[in-house]
């Protein structure tokens, strides 16, 4: 039977017409979609009893990993420059995977009066060109593998600090605890800047 014309039955209990596979919603069971969800996820229950012999199996979807200190600086992460965002990412996962810790995201973009409050004399969060990774947890092997890996890769990107040394991940300590700035150059620089976070 075709896929579509089994589905219909199956939620309908009659058959589909036979000159209509793609039916006007008014044509459709004067049922709540929250009834149709309600049977699916019992049926779907019947399947997974069958299958793994587990009645009643949790089907409530995972949490998602928090990888960010706070939802404020994840939904600013967006504002990043794409390819700082895509780094950012790789960080993340290389903490995860290689590094076997949890990553955390302390810091994305930022606006002026927030780093003014800070003492922070670098623009680099607010152009959208720096991220900071908490690194309390860390041994002195890891935060070297970590460090060596991705300057290894990415150095050249780096920002200029006060000496005029190019400078990619800064590890510091501004007094919010040990962590890496991880700062790009000015060509990385969005219109975060400009006050346009929402």
């Amino acid at each position: 039977m075709n896929p579509l014309r089994k589905a219909w039955a199956w939620l309908t209990d009659q058959p589909m017409p036979k000159d209509d596979i793609f039916l006007p919603l008014a044509k459709l069971p004067k049922e709540s979609a929250l009834e149709v969800a309600k049977r699916l996820r019992e049926q779907v229950q019947k399947d997974i009893e069958k299958i793994t012999g587990i009645k009643d199996m949790p089907m409530e979807k995972p949490k998602q990993p928090q990888y960010f200190k706070s939802q404020l600086v994840e939904d600013r992460a967006k504002y990043l420059n794409l390819q700082v965002y895509d780094i950012m990412y790789e960080m993340i996962e290389y903490i995860q995977n290689e590094l076997k810790l949890t990553p955390c995201v302390t810091e994305t973009v930022t606006m002026p009066e927030e780093d003014k409050a800070l003492g922070r004399k670098s623009t680099s969060h607010q152009e959208g060109r720096a991220f900071d990774l908490r690194t309390r947890d860390w041994n002195a092997d890891q935060l070297a593998q970590f460090i060596g890996y991705f300057n290894a890769k990415y150095e050249s990107l780096g920002a200029l600090n006060s000496k005029g040394e190019v400078k990619f991940i800064v590890y510091h300590n501004s007094g919010h605890g040990d962590h890496f700035h991880v700062q790009f150059n000015r060509s990385f620089s969005t219109l975060a800047k400009e006050g346009k976070l929402a």
